[in-house]
């Protein structure tokens, strides 16, 4: 009988405890919330990478375009943010291994060779963001979130652009 009352306590704590977002977040298509996680996470990732390269690159055009990496992925982070903040969907990022080792990789470079290993970083990662944000604008269902994947794409394309031409001319 005491077991089956601890049983029906840790039942109730659970069902009390249990956050109201994940009801809610049940009538939000999958592809919604992935791409909302995804991005925010991806874009976060950029600003730290960004920030200190802004400050380590050796290359003045590169710690100039680390800037306007900074501002313009800080815009998007908070347009991703008031999403998020709209769909009651806990986004957390920053603290992924992936960004972690990146960011420990390129903080014990220095020169020509941080700066080479810092656009092959942005590099990949805008190609993963440019494939997340035209999954969206295809596939999303929250017409927010596809108009804001939509109307980000031209940026992100630019800064691939932009990265693949600082790390041609960096390389030489």
């Amino acid at each position: 009988m005491r077991a089956l009352m601890t049983s029906v306590a840790l039942s109730l704590a659970v069902l009390v405890t249990q956050s109201p977002l994940r009801a809610e977040e049940k009538n939000k298509p999958e592809v919604d919330l992935n791409f909302l996680d995804k991005a925010f996470s991806c874009s976060v990732a950029e600003v730290k990478l960004s920030e200190y390269a802004a400050k380590h690159a050796n290359d003045e055009k590169v710690r100039d375009f680390a800037d306007q990496l900074v501002k313009d992925h800080k815009a998007l982070n908070t347009r991703l943010a008031e999403n998020a903040k709209r769909l009651k969907r806990a986004v957390v990022a920053g603290q992924e291994k992936e960004t972690k080792e990146k960011y420990d990789r390129l903080a014990k470079l220095k020169g020509n060779e941080y700066d080479v290993e810092y656009l092959q970083c942005l590099i990949e990662g805008h190609e993963k963001a440019i494939k997340l944000f035209e999954q969206e604008s295809k596939n999303g269902s929250d017409s927010d979130l596809k108009t804001m994947a939509t109307n980000n794409l031209s940026i992100i394309k630019k800064h691939l652009e932009d990265a693949r031409s600082h790390l041609a001319r960096v390389k030489k």
